[in-house]
């Protein structure tokens, strides 16, 4: 009999692909019920290749966990839904903890990479942490957490802290403090995409991104690179494609109308398609999920910064690194000037080796199959 199981996903993106990577050619995915908030339903409608509906409430979730009754459901990210204002957080712990008592699995993916129970206020950069609020509450916000004093948790998430964190690469057990499962799936790796003829360079900035940035270095200088990367890469040969923010979006436009295609977040088929098909994909922050998508398949990548979560969290990065890339170091260009197609393809040739011997490891992990009959079985034999 087919497990039933429930998919409850946060606004980033990045957790959808990882739930479509998780159901894609998967035995339990027949019995599957993703929920997406309404903002990425409508990026997605029609397209996704699973059983899907929206939702705007926990009560709304509670409906559709009553009426699909799953033996297993999926928060991803349980940190992405708990950090939506818009929800009732008394109502997701009252959820969780019923699901627990029913029986169910609770499984959730963890951005944090099990540092949430010992993440403190002296861990975290209180300027980077406030860049996503509104320009008039940051300060307010800043002195809010001086008040709470350096020693106050910074990321707890009891309503996750009794379920089992899930990760799409190899982690040890010993390294976090709560129950963790590794899984990959093998049909995550694409043998048509080695025979694609990729001539587009593919520029990744998320609003999370673009907002460390612009903190960074300021919005003109992240609008200046950006149309220096999209002539540049015009000048070498090659096809620009940008995928940022709408508002970023419509100043490329204008700035330089003939030096790429720039688009607003799109939905997760049509990314998947053009993340596999670009020659090389450029970041502005480590440890996305769509690297890894990117690795399996032996494709390049190139970070432009370490990002907001590294820049945020001090403990974050050289864990993330363990993690994802198995202690190597990613490779790093700069946005002022991009290296030749000649030093790129050198540097990609450098990343071949580690990324194997990372899809080797991976290869070995339980399939999502055998995690949810794992967590299926375990909860019968309880």
């Amino acid at each position: 009999m087919t497990p039933r199981s429930l998919f409850v996903l946060s606004n980033e993106h990045g957790q959808l692909g990882f739930a479509l990577t998780l159901l894609r050619g998967q035995r339990f995915a027949d019995g599957a019920l993703v929920l997406l908030p309404d903002a990425l339903m409508k990026e997605n409608r029609g397209t996704l290749p699973v059983r899907a509906d929206s939702y705007r409430s926990i009560s709304e979730v509670r409906v559709h966990a009553d009426e699909h009754r799953p033996e297993v459901v999926f928060f991803l990210s349980g940190h992405g839904v708990t950090g939506d204002a818009s929800l009732d957080q008394r109502a997701l712990q009252r959820l969780v903890s019923a699901l627990h008592a029913g029986g169910c699995r609770v499984v959730t993916s963890d951005p944090l990479l099990g540092l949430g129970r010992a993440l403190t206020l002296a861990d975290v950069d209180p300027r980077m942490g406030t860049i996503k609020h509104a320009a008039g509450k940051r300060w307010l916000l800043r002195v809010l957490l001086r008040l709470q004093g350096r020693n106050t948790r910074a990321a707890r998430l009891p309503a996750f802290e009794d379920s089992t964190h899930i990760y799409p690469m190899a982690v040890a057990s010993g390294e976090s403090t709560v129950a963790i499962a590794s899984v990959f799936n093998r049909s995550i790796v694409r043998e048509s995409v080695k025979k694609r003829d990729r001539a587009t360079w593919l520029f990744l900035l998320t609003p999370d991104e673009a907002a460390c940035q612009i903190a960074l270095i300021g919005e003109r200088e992240l609008l200046r690179n950006l149309v220096g990367l999209a002539r540049y890469t015009t000048e070498v040969g090659r096809t620009a494609t940008v995928i940022a923010p709408a508002p970023i979006v419509e100043r490329l436009a204008s700035l330089a109308p003939g030096a790429g295609t720039y688009l607003p977040p799109c939905s997760a088929v049509e990314f998947e398609q053009r993340l596999l098909e670009s020659e090389y994909t450029f970041y502005w922050g480590a440890f996305a999920f769509s690297q890894l998508v990117r690795l399996a398949n032996g494709l390049p990548f190139f970070l432009f910064d370490r990002g907001w979560f590294a820049r945020t969290m001090a403990p974050f990065y050289s864990r993330a690194v363990s993690w994802y890339f198995g202690g190597r170091e990613p490779s790093y260009v700069d946005q002022r000037q991009l290296y030749s197609p000649y030093v790129l393809a050198h540097l990609a040739e450098q990343q071949q080796a580690a990324h194997q011997a990372l899809l080797n490891r991976w290869q070995r992990l339980p399939t999502p199959d055998e995690l949810v009959e794992r967590l299926v079985y375990s909860a019968l034999a309880t």
